[in-house]
């Protein structure tokens, strides 16, 4: 599949915070960037800003744009590897620090999406609203699926800012969090994928973003309008926004997405034990 690309918009504004710790990579994408990311430097913790700028940086020093033609699950997971890498290498800037992901490539299969933590990729189209958006890796999602709390429970729950998810400071490889992995076939021109942090979903809902990112205005001003509606946000917000110009599929066969499962090694007791602390402690944004 040739997914060709029409426009590339982004923002990234401090909202009511006074540092920024969102970062995006690249910072001059075009039409013929074929990934991006997104990271949120984890609040609850010191220099996530520095963490999330670093997980940008080791993506695009390991990645490079024409690379992802052929990029696959194995390939994110290593790429994610290496930012724990990268992080870990840092530590003494400070042992704490972590940071979500959002990852989308564009690839010969489709649009590869990876993520950790809160930070979403939506994708959307005219007529049908939001067609796909990533779940996030988050305490009160884990209670939803176990049924101890009901949907409408969720919005304004006491723990809706602790994550189960993101990439910190570690060398031990059996803590490091499998991203989860979806690759999109089912793509239409004019269709709209979006990269953002939750500075941005927090101040829009499913409707009223897809309204906007699906008007007959260009793509700069549906960014601007959308940017204009988050500025005062209750956290950074930041986003790419990316218009599908054309693919060469055929559009008359169903495309089903594909969301991969990926297998890791037995856990130690003592992975098991730092798990069991994560779960109980979370990662507080």
């Amino acid at each position: 599949m040739q997914i060709l690309i029409n426009k590339v918009e982004f923002f990234s504004q401090l909202g009511n915070r006074l540092s920024q710790q969102d970062c995006l990579s690249p910072t001059e994408p075009t039409a013929r960037t074929s990934f991006f990311v997104v990271c949120d430097g984890v609040g609850g913790r010191d220099h996530g800003e520095i963490a999330s700028s670093l997980v940008c940086q080791s993506f695009e020093h390991n990645l490079a744009n024409n690379d992802c033609c052929n990029l696959n699950a194995a390939d994110i997971v290593r790429l994610t590897n290496e930012a724990y890498k990268t992080l870990y290498k840092n530590r003494a800037v400070c042992a704490s620090m972590a940071t979500t992901l959002a990852f989308m490539a564009k690839t010969n299969e489709g649009m590869l999406l990876a993520h950790l933590g809160d930070s979403r990729i939506y994708q959307i189209r005219k007529g049908e609203g939001v067609v796909f958006q990533t779940k996030d890796h988050s305490h009160v999602n884990d209670l939803l699926d176990s049924g101890e709390i009901k949907p409408e429970e969720a919005k304004n729950h006491p723990k809706g800012n602790v994550i189960t998810k993101c990439l910190f400071v570690t060398d031990d490889k059996d803590r490091y969090m499998t991203p989860t992995i979806t690759l999109i076939r089912d793509i239409k021109p004019h269709d709209v994928f979006m990269l953002c942090t939750d500075g941005v979903y927090g101040m829009v809902d499913n409707a009223d973003l897809a309204e906007i990112l699906t008007s007959d205005n260009s793509l700069e001003k549906r960014t601007k309008e959308l940017a204009a509606i988050c500025r005062n946000s209750h956290d950074n917000n930041t986003a790419y926004i990316v218009e599908i110009d054309n693919t060469d599929d055929d559009d008359t066969e169903d495309k089903e997405n594909i969301t991969y499962t990926i297998d890791k090694p037995r856990k130690t007791i003592k992975s098991r034990f730092f798990d069991f602390v994560r779960e109980t402690l979370g990662f507080v944004k």
